[in-house]
């Protein structure tokens, strides 16, 4: 090879690599501000996704799926959202309101045009370690809350807005305990379905503890029911599956030592704690909805729509119930197109023979049914995860290291 050829070489490989390079930048950021400003208080997260735009238009890649598949994709997360959003609009919705709930799809076709220029582990690494340091930032915010520190009051001060999440006492049963629920809280759940099914007890423990403190009753228990079907079901170590036992023996103290978390989670459980039976409520509420208006339950309201719950007495325009909630936005056909979409992606993760992507299989579902525990399944940051994971199967033999 001449030295005209190298030479040539290079002038190719230096924009490649530089749009790699800032597209690694503009993934962490996007990352960061989806995780750390969930609810946009801050708003770094609307901040991230006008730099990924001026990204793009400098260094756009196209879809890395067959036509079919990119055609349901854009149908799913682009097509039919808009009109369900002219729908909204059209029966009268909130404008603001309409367009705030419907965002969180074109702004993952930003994530997903955005990471084509990225390895696919990258982005991996980049949102468990971001959720990890969150992890850890609430476990020793909840430690300094309880030692009364300044810096928690620093802490507090800053995330007092609800669009953060809550900081702050709780009461239960006669005492008050510091409660540290970020937005971004359940997405610990697939953090440590996938750090478990990696051999990576510490990290998988730092995501636990963290969902403990938070008191996440759905999400502690989703946990464990991974662990019980990775000690039963899943082909590993038997010293690894010995150790994941011990941890969860040594954890076991501080959980029951958490009285009022376990006898909330009970509750929870059986239906008698005060979030369930307000769940519930809302359930009665679709049923009447959905008896009322059939026809709701086909096309949805669409975004912004709202609806009477008997139980509160108002009408409100999110619930708890995710997907519930989904179905009542974008009708039944559409969330069972998105449901096997996403179930399709995670079992094909899983069937590979890469223990990585068969740990982001996992984890994409339990994400999925974390997700319908709370307003988060039509969040950004759960569609990004989402983008990312096709990404990954899509584009998996890039994600070899």
């Amino acid at each position: 090879m001449n030295s005209q050829s190298i030479h040539a070489m290079n002038q190719e490989s230096f924009p490649e690599c530089r749009s790699q390079f800032l597209g690694q930048g503009v993934v962490l950021l996007l990352w960061f501000a989806n995780i750390y400003d969930m609810g946009g208080g801050f708003g770094i997260k609307y901040a991230s996704f006008a730099v990924a735009l001026l990204y793009l238009t400098l260094h756009f890649k196209p879809f890395p799926m067959d036509r079919p598949t990119s055609h349901l994709f854009m149908f799913l997360f682009l097509l039919w959202p808009v009109l369900a959003l002219l729908h909204s609009l059209t029966a009268g919705a909130e404008l603001s309101l309409a367009i705030n709930q419907m965002t969180a799809f074109p702004a993952s076709i930003v994530f997903f045009l955005v990471i084509q220029s990225v390895r696919p582990h990258y982005a991996l690494s980049v949102f468990l370690y971001t959720m990890l340091s969150l992890a850890v930032i609430v476990i020793a915010l909840y430690l300094l809350m309880w030692f009364t520190s300044p810096f928690a009051d620093i802490f507090m001060r800053m995330f007092s807005s609800e669009a953060h999440g809550y900081i702050g006492y709780r009461p239960f049963g006669n005492i008050f305990m510091p409660n540290v629920y970020l937005k971004a809280t359940l997405f610990l759940v697939p953090v440590y379905v996938y750090f478990l099914f990696m051999a990576k007890p510490i990290h998988a423990l730092i995501a636990l503890l963290a969902l403990v403190v938070a008191f996440s009753k759905a999400g502690f228990a989703l946990c464990l029911l991974f662990t019980l079907y990775f000690l039963l079901m899943h082909r590993g170590d038997r010293r690894y599956k010995a150790a994941v036992i011990v941890l969860f023996i040594a954890i076991t103290p501080l959980v029951l030592g958490f009285e009022q978390f376990t006898e909330e989670l009970l509750r929870s459980l059986t239906g008698e704690a005060e979030t369930a039976q307000v769940r519930i409520g809302y359930l009665d509420s679709l049923y009447t909805m959905f008896g009322e208006n059939p026809v709701s339950l086909l096309i949805g309201q669409g975004p912004g729509g709202v609806f009477y719950a008997q139980n509160l007495g108002a009408y409100v325009s999110n619930i708890e119930l995710d997907h519930l909630n989904a179905i009542r936005k974008f009708g039944l056909p559409w969330f069972l197109a998105f449901t096997a979409f996403v179930l399709t992606v995670s079992y094909r993760l899983f069937r590979s023979q890469q223990a990585e992507e068969r740990a982001l299989g996992l984890a994409l579902l339990s994400l999925f049914i974390a997700a319908g525990t709370n307003p988060v399944l039509l969040s950004p940051t759960f569609l990004m995860f989402m983008a990312m994971a096709t990404d990954f199967y899509w584009r998996r033999h890039e994600s070899v290291r």
